[in-house]
C-alpha cells in the first residue's frame, strides 16, 4: 500500500501537471482512466530525477488494479492484475495513461486508483440504486504540493436520481478540484440502473439508441390528435368556403 502511494505521489509533482480521472459506469462494467498531463515543458527537466526520466520510467512499472495485491516496482507480480499503461509522449505533452476495467462493484470497489486518490472511496448498492461517495480529503492534494488541476469525470447509462456535481455537460459529469477551491469538498453521486427488461424513461433511448414503447405511444397520440385537428381545420374551411 505505501510503495503504491508513493508510486502516484511522484506522478503529480511538477508545476502545470493536471490529473483526469474518469469512470465510465455503463451496464454494471466499470471503465476507469487515469490520465496525467504536463504540457510545460520547461519542467520537464526538472529535478533529479527529472520529471522525464521519472515518466518514462513509471511507465514501464506494474501497477495493481487492487489495492490489496502486492506491488512490486521490479515487475509484474504472477497472478495479479495490472494497469493497462500508455507513455504520452508528443512535442507539447508528457503523461501517462492508465486504464482497466472492472466488472461489478466488488471489483472496482478496491480499485487502487480511486481507493488512494480519496480519502474515503464508497461505492454501494441499495438495491437497483448505486451510491458513490469519495471523502471529504483529495489525495492528491494533500500529498502534492505542486499539482494545479484534479478533475473527476463520470459517463454512464444509468439513471442519475442526484449529484454535486460542478458542471454537466453533454450527459458527462464533472467535479473541478484545483488548489484553494477543493477543501471538504465531497463526490456525491446516486445512480439507477435499469433492469433488463426495463423500458427508459420518457424521451431517453435504450442502449441501442431506440425509444421505448412509452415514448413511441406518446408520439402516436400526438401524430393523432394533430392529424384530427389538420382535418377539421381543413373541413371548417371548405364549409366556409360553400357558403
Amino acid at each position: 500500500m505505501k510503495k503504491v502511494l508513493m508510486l502516484l505521489m511522484f506522478l503529480l509533482v511538477v508545476t502545470g501537471c493536471e490529473a483526469i480521472y474518469t469512470i465510465e459506469i455503463n451496464n454494471n462494467e466499470f471503465r476507469e482512466t487515469l490520465t496525467i498531463n504536463n504540457r510545460d515543458r520547461r519542467t520537464w527537466n526538472i529535478g533529479n530525477p527529472s520529471y522525464e526520466e521519472m515518466i518514462r520510467n513509471e511507465a514501464r512499472i506494474s501497477l495493481p488494479t487492487d489495492i490489496q495485491d502486492d506491488f512490486d516496482p521490479e515487475g509484474p507480480i504472477e497472478g495479479v492484475n495490472n494497469y493497462h499503461i500508455q507513455l504520452i509522449d508528443t512535442s507539447d505533452n508528457l503523461g501517462l495513461r492508465y486504464f482497466n476495467i472492472f466488472n461489478g462493484i466488488e471489483e472496482y470497489r478496491n480499485s487502487t486508483i480511486a481507493v488512494s486518490h480519496f480519502s474515503l472511496f464508497e461505492i454501494n448498492r441499495i438495491n437497483r440504486v448505486i451510491e458513490i461517495t469519495s471523502g471529504t480529503n483529495n489525495f492528491a492534494f494533500e500529498m502534492h504540493e505542486h499539482l494545479t488541476s484534479f478533475t473527476v469525470r463520470l459517463v454512464t447509462n444509468y439513471d442519475v436520481l442526484d449529484h454535486n456535481a460542478d458542471e454537466v455537460t453533454n450527459g458527462v459529469y464533472y467535479w473541478r478540484f484545483i488548489r484553494g477551491n477543493n477543501d471538504n469538498r465531497e463526490i456525491n453521486v446516486r445512480l439507477a440502473e435499469l433492469l433488463d427488461n426495463e423500458e427508459p424513461n420518457l424521451w431517453q433511448t435504450d442502449n441501442d439508441g431506440y425509444f421505448g414503447i412509452n415514448t413511441l405511444i406518446v408520439v402516436y397520440i400526438i401524430l393523432f390528435i394533430t392529424l384530427i385537428i389538420s382535418l377539421l381545420i381543413i373541413y371548417l374551411k371548405i364549409k366556409n368556403s360553400n357558403r
